[in-house]
């Protein structure tokens, strides 16, 4: 049983550093607008994890996504916004990744995206086609029960696991998760 124990700790550990990690390089690389579109241009194999969730999605110009955990480096949002023109609103409850989100957005992709300094379980999800909630969210399953109750009728869903993959939920009556 201990064993048990120790290994869920461990695995628990490596977790929250990852998600240490990811927040840290996002924000670093962020002040470098050469390094961004650098990452963002040549990232081919990211470019298809998020191609796949808007294909799943069925994501088009005429929806309006929501990106809940964006960081301080949102580029889901603005591969979303390229590869379908959808208009793309970021959240982030860190107020440093929001601050270079919205410095991003503010010099380089005022069309592509518009960030927000909130919690991701505050957000007005009624106003929403399409949910993407990033990896490194703590309590996704508020969030999952706080988008259930609020949005649209078939508001569609991604939630991306540890390896930033799309988790996908079981339908709900009020809602088509992904």
């Amino acid at each position: 049983m201990l064993r048990k124990g120790v290994i869920f700790i461990t695995l628990n550990i490596c977790v929250r550093l990852k998600r240490i990690i990811t927040s840290k390089f996002e924000k670093v690389i962020s002040q470098s607008f050469v390094v961004v579109s650098f990452m963002i241009i040549t990232c081919k194999l990211y470019q298809r994890v998020v191609a796949r969730e808007i294909s799943k999605a069925e994501i088009s110009s005429n929806d309006r996504v929501l990106l809940i955990g964006g960081g301080a480096l949102p580029y889901t949002a603005v591969l979303i916004n390229k590869l379908t023109g959808a208009k793309v609103d970021v959240v982030d409850s860190d107020t440093h990744a929001y601050q270079c989100a919205k410095a991003l957005h503010e010099k380089y992709y005022r069309d592509s995206y518009f960030p927000y300094c909130m919690c991701g379980k505050d957000c007005e999800f009624e106003r929403y086609n399409a949910i993407l909630i990033a990896r490194q969210i703590e309590k996704k399953d508020e969030i999952i029960n706080r988008i259930v109750n609020k949005s649209r009728v078939n508001t569609k869903v991604i939630v991306r696991d540890e390896n930033n993959l799309p988790v996908f939920l079981p339908d709900k009556d009020s809602l088509l998760v992904l």
